[in-house]
């Protein structure tokens, strides 16, 4: 964790930057409360808050964030409900883990 903190420092020295975290879970999830990662303005990700469908729609709206100043809060359902908006598929997304 703390090479994360040192890269958000760092990055935060040259541009803005949106911080995601995990603030709560219920059932079976691939990341623990707490879990965070930063989408910097150029569209590089440090750190996963999970990985797959859930992270990309994250990283969509940290996106949006970076263009509107606007603060979020996003709620995945990774739960395998039939009703969820949500599908747990993978999908790309650049990453940045230095």
């Amino acid at each position: 964790m703390l090479n994360f903190y040192q890269q958000l420092a760092k990055t935060l020295k040259q541009d803005a930057v949106v911080l995601a975290t995990v603030t709560s879970t219920k059932g079976s999830t691939p990341r623990e409360v707490g879990a965070k990662m930063f989408v910097s303005a150029d569209g590089k990700i440090f750190g996963t808050i999970g990985g797959g469908a859930g992270e990309a729609k994250v990283y969509q709206q940290a996106l949006q964030v970076l263009q509107t100043g606007k603060k979020q809060f996003v709620e995945i359902d990774l739960s395998g409900a039939p009703q969820r908006e949500t599908q747990g598929i993978c999908v790309k997304t650049r990453r940045n883990r230095s």
